[in-house]
């Protein structure tokens, strides 16, 4: 009898739609084990470039960023100024909420 997991290309099956928000949580958690940090978008898309297979588009993930902030599960320092040259809202992130942190338990 095969096993269960040779048929599953993933231990956990992640629905695609949240794959992209997943992956910016774990991100940020990765980045702020060592301590509280304010983060900026760069420094987390350069982290989802190095430990993602499948890298999502700055658009994907500017855009997780600002809805994950808006439903509670990043905490927003605050919004930088508009730039007409990334036309995104950028958030100072300093961490995930005591929610996101529990779900990435």
């Amino acid at each position: 009898m095969p096993s269960p997991l040779a048929e599953s290309p993933r231990l956990i099956a992640v629905d695609d739609r949240y794959r992209v928000d997943l992956a910016v949580l774990t991100a940020v958690r990765a980045l702020n084990l060592a301590g509280s940090r304010k983060l900026t978008f760069g420094q987390i898309y350069t982290r989802l470039i190095r430990s993602q297979a499948r890298v999502p588009t700055i658009t994907e993930c500017v855009v997780a960023v600002d809805l994950l902030v808006k439903e509670g599960l990043l905490v927003s320092e605050r919004v930088l100024d508009e730039d007409p040259a990334f036309p995104y809202t950028q958030h100072i992130i300093s961490g995930l909420t005591e929610i996101s942190a529990a779900l990435l338990i």
